[in-house]
């Protein structure tokens, strides 16, 4: 469901890096807000008591300004957070913060060049296609050497990281 939320019972821990939500709601009032992955509204999609979302400004917000919530997860890097909104929203986010490379400073869509040891890699996705799925594809390029990961070759080292740090936290 395109303009459903994910959410969870109120006081429910999230368990895991990748938890799923406990059910799935529609909003006529939540689905107005536009996404933004540095968002000016927040919520932590947990039902309060009285089964209701809450939302809370997280910065002063303009008159006229829209107001937006991030509909995934924002400390998430852009090649996640994109991938993610086309599987379960179907359009590739192109906010700001998803077309700055260093994330607005957050840096977490940079890998450590494995073939120079001395560039990062980031996803290199051409302003022309940033729009399209083929961007959520596209290979890493790196910025000293110029050598290229695939994709594909991210996905699987971002996979088993995320599988490892479960198990961490699970204990």
């Amino acid at each position: 469901l395109t303009n459903s939320f994910g959410l969870r019972a109120s006081g429910e821990p999230r368990t895991s890096i990748d938890a799923r939500p406990s059910c799935l709601a529609i909003s006529t009032t939540a689905a107005l807000f536009n996404h933004s992955c540095a968002a000016n509204v927040h919520t932590d999609f947990a039902l309060s008591a009285e089964g209701r979302l809450q939302f809370q400004a997280a910065r002063a917000i303009a008159e006229g300004e829209a107001a937006c919530i991030c509909y995934t997860s924002p400390e998430e890097p852009t090649y996640v957070r994109r991938y993610e909104l086309w599987r379960s929203k179907h359009f590739v986010c192109t906010c700001a913060v998803c077309l700055d490379p260093c994330e607005g400073e957050r840096c977490g869509g940079f890998l450590r060049c494995e073939l120079c040891c001395r560039g990062w890699q980031s996803q290199c996705v051409d302003a022309g296609v940033a729009s399209t799925r083929e961007s959520l594809v596209a290979d890493w390029v790196c910025s000293a050497c110029g050598g290229r990961t695939a994709h594909d070759a991210i996905m699987e080292w971002d996979g088993a990281l995320r599988e490892r740090l479960t198990r961490c936290l699970d204990g």
